[in-house]
């Protein structure tokens, strides 16, 4: 039975790493190179320029923006010691591997058939948009793609079992989302709504 879900969990990654296989030795995108500069200017500089206070690591502040994605590829590049090109790639990667397996797992908790977890997890992660933002490109937008899934399995697991360490986790986690991009606003919704059931269970 290990070898069956290791064999699943191996198509999955496989079929993933094969679409996103870069034909140009390079990363595109204008947000890519855009956010490799303002990169390397916090790993040259060692603070960014458009921090002013708290607010504006949010994007929350007058010419700020969403900055947790920056600081999340310096430091990836600083403690691997790759270049912040080959950084956006192997980051990306690994990244779109976790979201797939956060997929899987969240399809998995929804319904309890494996075969259904796996289609859900390839449909999500080969779908249009996710590729377009996920390969080899180091977009706002893509980061938030990549780490949606992972939020949705947090929600569902606080959902099922409801106690502080699921809790803490959702609220940490959903933190971290708002420093990446603004659609991060929009998880509210889903978070009211994990309230009105949470109330309709319990009432």
């Amino acid at each position: 039975m290990k070898l069956k879900y290791i064999s699943y969990l191996g198509f999955l990654f496989g079929i993933n790493f094969v679409l996103r296989y870069p034909l140009f030795p390079y990363e595109h995108g204008s947000d890519s190179f855009g956010n490799h500069v303002h990169t390397l200017s916090i790993m040259n500089d060692g603070y960014y320029g458009n921090y002013i206070n708290f607010f504006s690591y949010f994007g929350l502040y007058p010419g700020s923006v969403n900055s947790g994605s920056l600081f999340l590829l310096a430091s990836f590049s600083s403690l691997t010691s790759l270049s912040v090109h080959s950084s956006i790639f192997l980051l990306q990667t690994l990244l779109v591997f976790l979201s797939a397996s956060a997929f899987f797992l969240f399809s998995y908790n929804i319904h309890r058939d494996i075969l259904f977890a796996l289609i859900s997890a390839v449909l999500y992660t080969t779908s249009r948009d996710v590729l377009i933002f996920t390969t080899w490109t180091f977009s706002f937008r893509g980061l938030y793609l990549s780490l949606f899934p992972l939020f949705l399995l947090f929600a569902i697991r606080s959902l099922n079992k409801f106690n502080i360490k699921e809790i803490s986790f959702f609220i940490l986690y959903t933190l971290l989302l708002f420093s990446i991009h603004r659609m991060a606003f929009f998880n509210l919704l889903i978070f009211i709504s994990m309230l009105l059931v949470y109330i309709h269970r319990n009432t």
